[in-house]
């Protein structure tokens, strides 16, 4: 008789403490700020937390709904899908299981809900309860998509302002051979024409049209400088920024000073191309626009990153305006291809500072 009050104040104090830990289980439950649910199977009952109410606005009694008032609130558009995958898994021996639908809210607005459950079976392999949570990501897709245009339209800028960088280039090109080159050979067969009449003038007339020939030579073998890549691949990127300092200097009344702290082999020929375009791209800013008498070059290069620096002691511009030439935007587009930045410091009076600094990357090595 002792032994059985004893096992049955064990069974109460058993009891006691199962309802104890069930009450914290509801505590705990309801406090979480995810949907969560509980899903009866044999019983076709679904428990959900105050989540539940709180985010799509759906009251229930005791928290207590069957799986189809459930099932109900699934988008028309993904229910079908869902109860084909729904029914494939609880039949397979899958423990757990994770997807994505749309859910109606009360209001009518729609909630993209990720569902991760928890599947319990039986010995014989039979699904009996259904335990998981829903994740509202419709803040979240909304981001992803608005990061996603933002990304196709950057791309989109910058294949349009390289594309508009080609089209200037070639129409300066077009200008210059017109206006200077044409002339210069127009002028040169004028001449040539005229000593073949013969005369006393012919031999001077020769030596006017071979003076013609020889610049226009010259300023097409100026014109090529500007083009070629061949002098990065067969002289270096140091050597062909030394040869633009000089070049622009003898045409140009602007100082240029060029300091170097560059390993030319570790990086490839075409990282080494785009930094002699973007060069390129700020003295011709700086020739056109800032009214400088000096311009400093600086390229620096560590483990970390490499780093071009151009100066100028011209008028400057507020960095705050927009402003209507593609000059600074293709230059970030160059730098950006790079997963590089491009910084513009400048005011008006006070010069400018092209910063541009590149990673040190798998895209910039000389294996690539």
């Amino acid at each position: 008789k002792c032994e059985d009050e004893k096992l049955k104040y064990e069974k109460i104090g058993i009891k006691k403490m199962l309802t104890k830990i069930e009450e914290q289980f509801r505590i705990m439950f309801n406090l979480s700020s995810d949907v969560l649910f509980d899903s009866d199977l044999v019983a076709d009952k679904v428990m959900v937390n105050d989540a539940y109410e709180k985010e799509f606005g759906y009251k229930r009694m005791k928290n207590m709904m069957s799986s189809e008032d459930w099932i109900i609130h699934i988008h028309p558009d993904d229910k079908e899908k869902f109860m084909k995958e729904y029914h494939r898994v609880l039949k397979s021996k899958t423990i757990n299981w994770k997807n994505g639908y749309r859910f109606l809210r009360r209001d009518g607005s729609v909630a993209n809900v990720l569902v991760s459950r928890i599947i319990l079976r039986n010995t014989d392999g039979n699904a009996y309860r259904v335990i998981g949570s829903m994740h509202d990501i419709s803040k979240q897709k909304v981001l992803e998509e608005s990061l996603e245009r933002e990304i196709k339209l950057k791309e989109k800028q910058i294949a349009e302002a390289a594309g508009d960088a080609k089209d200037t280039e070639r129409s300066d090109i077009g200008k210059e051979l017109h206006d200077n080159v044409n002339q210069l050979l127009g002028a040169s067969r004028l001449y040539l024409e005229m000593a073949k009449r013969g005369g006393k003038d012919s031999g001077m007339y020769l030596s006017r049209s071979s003076e013609y020939t020889l610049t226009a030579i010259e300023e097409i073998r100026k014109l090529s400088k500007g083009l070629t890549t061949n002098t990065i691949k067969n002289l270096g990127l140091c050597a062909a920024i030394e040869n633009i300092r000089l070049y622009t200097m003898e045409v140009n009344s602007v100082k240029i000073e060029f300091k170097v702290n560059f390993i030319e082999n570790s990086v490839n020929d075409k990282f080494k191309l785009n930094i002699y375009r973007i060069i390129q791209e700020q003295l011709n800013n700086i020739l056109k626009h800032a009214k400088a008498t000096k311009v400093v070059i600086k390229l620096l290069q560590n483990k970390k990153s490499v780093k071009l620096i151009i100066s100028d002691n011209g008028i400057g511009f507020d960095t705050g305006k927009k402003r209507n030439g593609i000059g600074i935007a293709n230059i970030k587009s160059r730098a950006t291809s790079y997963n590089g930045t491009a910084d513009f410091i400048s005011q008006p009076g006070s010069g400018c500072v092209l910063i541009a600094t590149f990673s040190a990357s798998d895209k910039l090595l000389r294996r690539t």
